[in-house]
């Protein structure tokens, strides 16, 4: 059985934290002491067994935003889209990524990417995070 073998579970899709708690958390752990880590927008609370949190908020980009409901996690990644990051400040973060906001356009695209690049050239504590996948025009 492949769950069996498993020794890493990434929980992500839609928001997760709207169907997880620390039982089910807890009970992946169990039988292998599995490494749980979990992909969220950080709009609701996680259960504090969970070790390893990617915190990607709604960006404008994504023409959503909502409030936070956590303030640290493993990695922070963003949609950059030239706005004020001093707003994450708060958030304890071992990582943090920008990703330059795909337009669907790729001129514009380009001119996001150099902008992102001079962010985090500027503030060296972000890293440039890229969709390889769509530059490299895979599908």
């Amino acid at each position: 059985d492949v769950y069996k073998r498993q020794h890493h579970i990434v929980i992500t899709g839609g928001e997760p934290s709207l169907s997880i708690d620390e039982k089910l958390i807890s009970g992946l752990k169990a039988d292998r002491n599995r490494r749980i880590a979990i992909e969220t927008n950080g709009t609701r609370p996680l259960p504090a067994n969970i070790d390893w949190i990617t915190l990607s908020p709604k960006s404008e980009c994504s023409g959503e935003s909502a409030k936070l409901a956590i303030n640290r996690c493993d990695e922070l990644k963003v949609v950059y889209q030239e706005q004020d990051l001093s707003v994450y400040d708060n958030i304890a973060a071992t990582h943090r990524f920008l990703q330059p906001c795909d337009s669907g356009n790729p001129e514009t695209n380009s001119v996001n990417i150099k902008k992102a690049v001079e962010e985090c050239l500027r503030n060296p504590q972000w890293r440039l995070s890229l969709q390889t996948h769509k530059l490299l025009n895979i599908r």
